[in-house]
Parts: structure tokens; C-alpha cells; sequence
């Protein structure tokens, strides 16, 4: 694999992807989206690749991804895992629509 791993913090990483990942994996900045099967499938490899590299797991708890796009043509992931704390309430749910985190 090419993309790059940093982990920031016990609790956040960053994954930088090449053009060349984007395309291996098929994703782009403009229709990434969690609720697609393929971008779910793509986002868990890399994370899957990112715990065996660096210990961050994903996998307990919620997670927040945030993506930004490079000038490269690749992009940036930010991957945070919520603390209890940070997760929306049954009250905040029935006022919003907005989705949890993923």
C-alpha cells in the first residue's frame, strides 16, 4: 500500500491517499459516501491495513470520518474514535435529522 498513516493521537488518525489508492480502492472526494457498500468495504480495508500498522482500531465504539481533498487528486481521512460523551443524545436525534457518526 502507498497511502500514508499518522496517527495523531491515541484516539485519531489520519490517512493521506494517493491518486493511485484513490483509484485502487474507486473512491473520489465528491461521491464518497458511508452509505455505499463499495466506500464502506474501501474505508474498513484501509482501517483494517491502519490497526495491523498501528494499533488504532476502529472497530470499538462509533467513529467520526472526515475526508478532505488534496490538490494531488487524493485526499486526506480523518478518523476519530467518539468518546461516550461526544455521541448525540436520544433527545438531540428527535430534533435533528442529521445522521450519527459513523
Amino acid at each position: 500500500m502507498i497511502l500514508e498513516l499518522h496517527l495523531i493521537r491515541e484516539d485519531k488518525l489520519k490517512v493521506l491517499l494517493t491518486p493511485f489508492d484513490m483509484m485502487k480502492y474507486e473512491l473520489t472526494c465528491e461521491t464518497l459516501d458511508y452509505d455505499n457498500t463499495e466506500t464502506r468495504k474501501a474505508i474498513w480495508n484501509i482501517l483494517d491495513y491502519a490497526k495491523h500498522e498501528t494499533g488504532f482500531d476502529a472497530a470499538i465504539g462509533k467513529i467520526r470520518i472526515e475526508v478532505y481533498p488534496e490538490k494531488s487528486g487524493g485526499c486526506s481521512i480523518y478518523i476519530t474514535k467518539l468518546k461516550k460523551s461526544e455521541l448525540p443524545s436520544v433527545n438531540d436525534m428527535n430534533e435533528t435529522n442529521e445522521k450519527l457518526p459513523l
